[in-house]
């Protein structure tokens, strides 16, 4: 996985690539919200200006101790099912969808 510190400015060097992502903070173990995407850039700059998940808009306004990392993703399938894989491993905070094995 890639990392960046999660702030506008960065988002230019995140690809415009399918992907799937973590968010979390710096200084914790806990990662706070997984998510899968065609674009990382632009779903990188929606959780910056909007977010659908208020409780993690709420954890990201003001925070900057968060990271956005990334892993790049070659089809749709491999796509999801890392972000399945991800969030059974990681149980990130903020995810409405848990996936049970």
């Amino acid at each position: 996985m890639k990392d960046c510190e999660f702030n506008l400015g960065l988002e230019y060097s995140i690809p415009e690539l399918p992907g799937v992502y973590l968010i979390q903070e710096q200084s914790s173990p806990y990662v706070l919200y997984i998510g899968r995407t065609k674009n990382l850039r632009t779903r990188f700059k929606k959780h910056l200006s909007k977010t659908h998940n208020w409780r993690l808009k709420k954890n990201l306004s003001g925070n900057s101790d968060v990271s956005f990392s990334y892993e790049l993703t070659i089809s749709n399938k491999e796509m999801k099912q890392k972000e399945k894989d991800y969030i059974q491993k990681y149980n990130p905070v903020y995810n409405e969808i848990r996936y049970q094995e």
